[in-house]
């Protein structure tokens, strides 16, 4: 997408010059994300480690329950990078879905414009606590967050740990938060039809829940690295 390629050359060479300064300093760079371990590249082999910062905590959350059919959820700011709009906008091609949405700022007036064709097929549910917002996720067959260039959102992480698909689009760090359950978008297609046509795709899936994103995986990549003691590899 041209918007993610005009972000990607802006903050290439700034992103080059710090890498060329800290990797010569540092043993060991841990990145979120494929996208930023490439800017280490430089360094020996298997000193450049992708781990995620999520460290969520399984055993309070919501009971598992079976989704609603044909339900999709965005939950996240309602800035633009976040690609909600498109998303909204692929509710054109998605006939008999709702559209849930979550998140400071996702029930401004240009969101709300844009959901008038689809009427009560998109719900907006303004700003919720972490726990609501589980539940929500708990119950949606598809999580959505075609995001341009998240770095490491724990939201999709947490879809992951629900055990639901999470349609991304193939920038940034969404997919690998999501890891085995992530559906990304084609996006040689318009992306509101990309989206549209993931979002039936993943909605097919039948996934377990993935749940690596704990308080101890942070120090196991570090372990990797350096045995360091104490910390069990």
């Amino acid at each position: 997408m041209r918007a993610e390629a005009l972000r990607s050359a802006l903050t290439a060479a700034s992103r080059r010059l710090a890498h060329r300064l800290l990797r010569r300093r540092i043993d060991v760079a841990i990145a979120l994300n494929p996208d930023a371990a490439l800017g280490f590249a430089p360094l020996k082999p298997g000193m450049v480690l992708q781990s995620s910062n999520a460290a969520l905590d399984y055993d309070s959350w919501p009971a598992h329950r079976s989704p609603e059919p044909r339900t999709v959820l965005f939950a996240g700011r309602g800035v633009a990078w976040k690609g909600l709009l498109p998303l909204i906008q692929a509710m054109e091609h998605l006939p008999g879905w709702t559209l849930h949405i979550a998140g400071t700022g996702t029930d401004a007036r240009p969101y709300r414009e844009a959901a008038k064709p689809y009427r009560d097929r998109v719900i907006f549910h303004g700003r919720l606590d972490r726990d609501d917002t589980l539940e929500l996720m708990n119950k949606s067959a598809v999580f959505a967050l075609p995001s341009l260039h998240d770095s490491a959102p724990w939201a999709a992480a947490e879809a992951a740990g629900a055990g639901r698909p999470v349609v991304c689009l193939p920038y940034g760090g969404v997919s690998a938060m999501a890891a085995d359950h992530a559906v990304v978008a084609d996006t040689s297609a318009p992306l509101p039809l990309a989206l549209a046509k993931a979002v039936t795709r993943a909605e097919s899936l039948s996934l377990p829940a993935f749940r690596g994103h704990t308080s101890d995986s942070l120090q196991r990549t570090l372990a990797t690295a350096y045995a360091i003691p104490g910390i069990q590899k």
